[in-house]
């Protein structure tokens, strides 16, 4: 084997390395899990698009999120939205304003602004089933496994 050829094979293997750990990097980004520190939460916190910020979520305004829909519709990227709105995207990550209103999107079709301007966790929910519900032949059903 040539010197030439062995110092491919050795840059080429190089850049395997580094774009493998590159892709590790990213996954252990902010989002994919990481807890944001205090002096970032009160970062978000002050920003007045926040609602409340902790170590693994964000919660903002309503009319953040009315606004957000609006721009994205005279076709602003979530990048954009979110940059224009002074947040720093290394602390709430890349993907964040991408997937945030891919969710606002969602509700918003279904819902409508109202849907954006209330707290809708948990509602229409049915819960777990109750076992009152069940018929005798359920319960033997159930019982047997």
């Amino acid at each position: 084997m040539t010197r030439k050829m062995y110092t491919l094979k050795k840059v080429t293997l190089l850049w395997v390395i580094l774009c493998f750990n590159q892709t590790i990097e990213d996954k252990r980004g902010a989002d994919m899990g990481r807890l944001v520190t205090e002096q970032e939460i009160k970062q978000l916190e002050a920003n007045p698009n926040v609602e409340h910020a902790s170590q693994k979520s964000i919660m903002y305004t309503p009319m953040f999120k009315v606004a957000a829909i609006m721009s994205y519709q005279e076709g602003q990227t979530p990048m954009e939205i979110f940059v224009r709105a002074d947040f720093n995207i290394d602390v709430i990550g890349r993907k964040t304003p991408k997937r945030s209103l891919e969710r606002w999107r969602t509700v918003y079709a279904t819902y409508s602004e109202p849907g954006l301007l209330e707290e809708r966790r948990g509602k229409g929910s049915t819960g777990r089933r109750s076992t009152s519900e069940l018929t005798v032949s359920m319960h033997i059903k159930k019982d047997d496994s």
